[in-house]
Protein backbone atom coordinates (compact mmCIF):
# COMPACT_ATOMS: atom_id res chain seq x y z
CA UNK A 1 0.00 0.00 0.00
CA UNK A 2 2.86 2.20 0.79
CA UNK A 3 4.01 1.62 -2.87
CA UNK A 4 0.76 2.67 -4.26
CA UNK A 5 1.17 6.11 -1.96
CA UNK A 6 4.74 6.61 -3.22
CA UNK A 7 3.99 6.05 -6.88
CA UNK A 8 0.73 8.28 -6.73
CA UNK A 9 2.58 11.22 -5.11
CA UNK A 10 5.48 10.72 -8.03
CA UNK A 11 2.82 11.02 -10.52
CA UNK A 12 3.19 14.60 -13.13
CA UNK A 13 0.57 17.24 -11.79
CA UNK A 14 -1.55 16.59 -14.34
CA UNK A 15 -2.17 13.45 -13.91
CA UNK A 16 -3.76 14.47 -10.23
CA UNK A 17 -7.04 14.79 -9.81
CA UNK A 18 -6.88 16.05 -6.08
CA UNK A 19 -5.57 19.24 -5.18
CA UNK A 20 -3.23 19.61 -3.02
CA UNK A 21 -0.87 16.76 -4.13
CA UNK A 22 -0.69 15.05 -0.56
CA UNK A 23 -4.61 15.22 0.10
CA UNK A 24 -5.27 11.39 -1.52
CA UNK A 25 -1.94 10.31 0.49
CA UNK A 26 -2.95 11.60 3.77
CA UNK A 27 -6.48 10.37 3.98
CA UNK A 28 -4.96 6.59 2.78
CA UNK A 29 -2.24 6.69 5.19
CA UNK A 30 -5.21 7.61 8.14
CA UNK A 31 -6.71 4.43 6.88
CA UNK A 32 -3.54 2.67 7.26
CA UNK A 33 -2.03 3.60 10.17
CA UNK A 34 -4.21 2.26 12.58
CA UNK A 35 -4.23 -1.30 10.79
CA UNK A 36 -0.93 -2.00 10.84
CA UNK A 37 -1.10 -0.66 14.53
CA UNK A 38 -3.26 -2.99 15.71
CA UNK A 39 -1.82 -6.28 12.93
CA UNK A 40 1.13 -6.56 16.18
CA UNK A 41 -1.57 -7.09 18.88
CA UNK A 42 -3.32 -11.09 18.80
CA UNK A 43 -6.13 -9.27 20.43
CA UNK A 44 -6.68 -7.27 17.40
CA UNK A 45 -6.17 -10.07 14.61
CA UNK A 46 -10.08 -10.32 13.75
CA UNK A 47 -11.89 -7.06 14.52
CA UNK A 48 -14.39 -6.57 12.45
CA UNK A 49 -13.36 -3.18 11.53
CA UNK A 50 -10.15 -4.22 9.65
CA UNK A 51 -11.48 -5.58 7.16
CA UNK A 52 -14.14 -2.97 5.49
CA UNK A 53 -11.18 0.02 6.57
CA UNK A 54 -8.85 -2.20 3.90
CA UNK A 55 -11.37 -2.46 1.78
CA UNK A 56 -12.36 1.33 1.37
CA UNK A 57 -8.62 2.21 1.73
CA UNK A 58 -7.83 -0.12 -1.50
CA UNK A 59 -11.27 1.34 -3.59
CA UNK A 60 -9.78 4.86 -3.10
CA UNK A 61 -6.24 3.84 -4.68
CA UNK A 62 -7.87 1.78 -7.49
CA UNK A 63 -10.40 5.21 -7.65
CA UNK A 64 -7.08 7.19 -7.89
CA UNK A 65 -5.19 4.97 -10.24
CA UNK A 66 -8.46 4.70 -12.90
CA UNK A 67 -8.81 8.85 -12.90
CA UNK A 68 -5.13 9.14 -13.43
CA UNK A 69 -5.54 6.85 -16.06
CA UNK A 70 -7.98 8.58 -17.80
CA UNK A 71 -6.65 11.95 -17.32
CA UNK A 72 -3.57 10.22 -19.17
CA UNK A 73 -5.78 9.11 -21.99
CA UNK A 74 -7.16 12.51 -22.24
CA UNK A 75 -3.67 14.21 -21.74
CA UNK A 76 -1.73 11.99 -24.70
CA UNK A 77 -3.38 12.48 -27.91
CA UNK A 78 -2.22 16.20 -27.85
CA UNK A 79 0.73 16.13 -25.41
CA UNK A 80 3.68 18.03 -26.83
CA UNK A 81 6.89 15.53 -28.37
CA UNK A 82 8.94 17.09 -25.37
CA UNK A 83 6.45 15.62 -22.87
CA UNK A 84 6.79 12.17 -24.12
CA UNK A 85 9.22 10.59 -21.17
CA UNK A 86 7.19 12.14 -18.50
CA UNK A 87 4.07 10.40 -19.95
CA UNK A 88 5.49 7.53 -20.24
CA UNK A 89 6.95 7.36 -17.04
CA UNK A 90 3.72 8.20 -15.30
CA UNK A 91 1.91 5.56 -17.57
CA UNK A 92 4.33 3.16 -16.08
CA UNK A 93 3.66 4.13 -12.72
CA UNK A 94 0.04 3.91 -13.28
CA UNK A 95 0.28 0.24 -14.31
CA UNK A 96 2.97 -0.45 -11.39
CA UNK A 97 0.21 1.00 -9.22
CA UNK A 98 -2.55 -1.09 -10.93
CA UNK A 99 -0.71 -4.12 -9.95
CA UNK A 100 -0.17 -3.38 -6.70
CA UNK A 101 -4.18 -2.73 -5.76
CA UNK A 102 -4.85 -5.52 -7.85
CA UNK A 103 -2.93 -7.89 -5.79
CA UNK A 104 -4.27 -6.06 -3.16
CA UNK A 105 -7.53 -6.73 -3.85
CA UNK A 106 -6.85 -10.57 -4.65
CA UNK A 107 -5.02 -10.91 -1.24
CA UNK A 108 -8.41 -9.49 1.10
CA UNK A 109 -11.10 -11.01 -1.29
CA UNK A 110 -9.02 -14.55 -1.03
CA UNK A 111 -8.76 -14.21 2.81
CA UNK A 112 -6.04 -16.38 3.30
CA UNK A 113 -5.86 -18.75 0.33
CA UNK A 114 -6.59 -22.64 0.99
CA UNK A 115 -4.78 -23.25 4.10
CA UNK A 116 -7.01 -20.35 6.08
CA UNK A 117 -10.33 -21.82 4.48
CA UNK A 118 -9.23 -25.46 5.78
CA UNK A 119 -8.63 -24.26 9.17
CA UNK A 120 -11.55 -22.33 9.33
CA UNK A 121 -13.66 -25.82 9.11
Amino acid sequence: MLASIVLYLVLPDNLIFLKPRWTLPVLEALLLVPIVLTNASDRWRHASWKRPTFMVLVALASAANIISLALLVHYLPGAPAKEAKNLLVAAVEIWLTNVIVFGLWYWELDRGGPIARLGAE
